[in-house]
């Protein structure tokens, strides 16, 4: 979690952790890069934190291409008066995750059909 943790090994670890348990039953998974929060613009160390993360992800789904894909997410900036986010900064409004959905449909979509 970006409010607790000092490095980002611990998060990738546990996100790494996930992912390899769908990938040893065989299910393609979709990485999906944290979003940005109005507490990553207030802190510095949790906007890096984040980045780190999130390119730990594309690293690990570049070189396990066969059984994940990463995704970076479709909000790329926080902005209070986008009608996307919640009062809290941190969850989105239905706005927000009706935007979320539309657009990582064909992302989501490119997983399933490796499933068939």
């Amino acid at each position: 979690d970006l409010a607790y943790e000092h490095t980002s090994e611990p998060i990738t670890k546990s996100i790494f952790a996930l992912h390899e348990a769908a990938h040893k039953e065989g299910i393609h998974t979709l990485a999906l890069s944290i979003p940005p929060s109005a507490w990553q613009k207030q802190s510095p160390s949790s906007n890096k934190l984040a980045e780190e993360v999130n390119e730990s992800l594309r690293i690990m789904a570049e070189t396990n291409k066969d059984k994940m894909d990463y995704a970076v997410f479709p909000i790329h900036e926080f902005d209070a008066q986008s009608g996307l986010w919640s009062p809290d900064g941190l969850h989105f409004s239905p706005d927000g995750y009706a935007y979320i959905g539309e657009q990582l449909a064909p992302s989501v979509q490119k997983v399933l059909d490796k499933l068939r």
